[in-house]
């Protein structure tokens, strides 16, 4: 257990577990429902919010509902694209990280 957790404490490790859990979670939501926010500016009652709709905009666009997507937020489909991109990078500095214990004798 302590090798597991030592191995998801490295910080580019983390945030690479944080943003593909980002870019996961609004695969199970239905967008068309109203559903639970964690939004601290909707608890404290303020109307406007500029990251919501974030993730309804996602789960349109996983669904394949562009125009949707983008009525629900403007950058979902760009937040979507940096998102993937980070953690390529992350999963490639991963990979480099590792790769002498990969590569055996065969360089």
């Amino acid at each position: 257990m302590k090798r597991i957790l030592t191995f998801f404490m490295a910080p580019f490790r983390l945030e690479l577990f944080f943003w593909s859990a980002a870019l996961l979670i609004p695969v199970f939501i239905d967008p068309a429902t109203p559903h639970f926010s964690f939004c601290l500016f909707n608890h404290l009652g303020f109307e406007f919010c500029p990251g919501c709709g974030l993730g309804r905009s996602l789960a349109y666009l996983y669904r394949g509902e562009i125009v949707q997507s983008f009525l629900c937020h403007p950058l979902g489909i760009m937040a979507f694209s940096i998102l993937l991109y980070r953690i390529t990078y992350l999963m490639k500095k991963l990979i480099e990280l590792h790769k002498p214990r990969l590569g055996g004798i065969h360089d």
